[in-house]
């Protein structure tokens, strides 16, 4: 089994990675089944990772310091498991439309696409907005802000599992994801806006110019981490039951 996944993994990677020909896009497929794995418990349950949520790095020759690769950190973002994600959620949608009220066309699934391309852009520039508001707008590329705001479809899609077997478990699966989704998306916000912006800072002008962009964002980006928990209940509300 294990054998088939990492095989299932490979393919879907090298897929990806065929299409996307440049080296900015093609490192956010560079997973492994490993890193998958790890990747969604991490998604699913984060309260349950230990240690820090920092990006591992590494010095590379003519370079300098660069972040490791998805298949090397589990705290990286990639596009992979976000795309599946989607279309997983896009196909769940229009099975539950097909068998459960057999009212399904063609033309379903461009719907069920393009509501969960809306969903997910006005995510994405929610997160943004956000991360500029704390300071931290030029830390995190538009790659990384779309992989992780692309993470909702996850929850979204097992929301779907538990909506077609019973209604509690659909609103149960709303409440668990919004919770969820609020604890990693804090946290990764938290990470971008102190950890690796304080390290850009310490690059270009030293430790006590980094020390004290800090200790001024903290009091203003808690506000901003609260609401961007909070939007993460209607974003779930809205994925699952527009399904």
């Amino acid at each position: 089994m294990g054998i088939y996944g990492e095989k299932l993994v490979s393919s879907g990677s090298n897929f990806m990675r065929k299409y996307f020909t440049s080296e900015a896009i093609r490192v956010y497929f560079d997973v492994t089944e490993t890193y998958c794995f790890h990747k969604i418990r991490l998604v699913i349950c984060p309260f349950l990772a230990r240690g820090s949520w920092a990006r591992a790095s590494e010095n590379v020759q003519s370079v300098g310091l660069k972040y490791k690769p998805p298949r090397s950190d589990v705290h990286a973002p990639d596009l992979f498991i976000p795309f599946c994600s989607y279309w997983t959620y896009v196909l769940l949608s229009c099975f539950r439309q097909s068998f459960l009220f057999s009212d399904f066309t063609p033309d379903s699934v461009a719907k069920h696409a393009w509501w969960a391309s809306l969903a997910w852009f006005c995510h994405w520039i929610f997160l943004v907005i956000s991360l500029r508001s704390c300071g931290a707008g030029n830390t995190a590329s538009s790659l990384d802000v779309l992989s992780y705001t692309g993470y909702t479809f996850l929850l979204a899609s097992c929301g779907l599992c538990g909506k077609s077997m019973k209604a509690w478990l659909g609103w149960a699966s709303i409440g668990w994801g919004s919770l969820v989704s609020s604890i990693f998306i804090v946290k990764t916000m938290k990470r971008i806006t102190f950890s690796e912006s304080r390290n850009r800072a310490t690059q270009n002008s030293g430790y006590n110019t980094a020390a004290g962009y800090t200790q001024s964002k903290s009091a203003a980006a808690n506000y901003v981490f609260l609401v961007a928990a909070c939007a993460q209940f209607p974003l779930q509300l809205f994925l699952i039951s527009r399904a």
